[in-house]
């Protein structure tokens, strides 16, 4: 898997830019966190983020309770991602684990584009 990724180009301004104003002093204004805690819920074990991005969503995870982590197709938006959970790039419809051996699995503003 060498070729760039539809999201590799944003990784900066995402990041940056966009999560910058809408995650601002822990704010929710899109209620992703309270969809989170209201349809995940708390847990334990694994639980796997399709189209993780830059693991934005891994303190929520632990706050409810699950031990992240997360695959993405994008190495841009890797680069931040692995310092918030353990990461792996990849195509989640080839997903580098076990049918059946997750817990819980996640996907948060992912397009078809960020996961295949």
């Amino acid at each position: 898997m060498t070729s760039a990724a539809p999201y590799d180009e944003i990784a900066d301004w995402y990041e940056h830019d966009f999560l910058g104003r809408t995650e601002a002093a822990g704010d929710d204004p899109l209620g992703i966190k309270r969809a989170l805690r209201d349809l995940l819920g708390r847990g334990r074990g694994i639980c796997l983020e399709l189209g993780c991005g830059t693991g934005i969503r891994a303190a929520v995870l632990r706050g409810l309770g699950w031990t992240p982590a997360g695959v993405d197709l994008s190495a841009g938006m890797l680069r931040y991602a692995w310092g918030r959970l353990p990461v792996v790039r990849a195509d989640a419809t080839r997903l580098p684990v076990r049918a059946n051996c997750l817990p819980a699995v996640v996907t948060v503003m992912a397009d078809r584009k960020s996961v295949v």
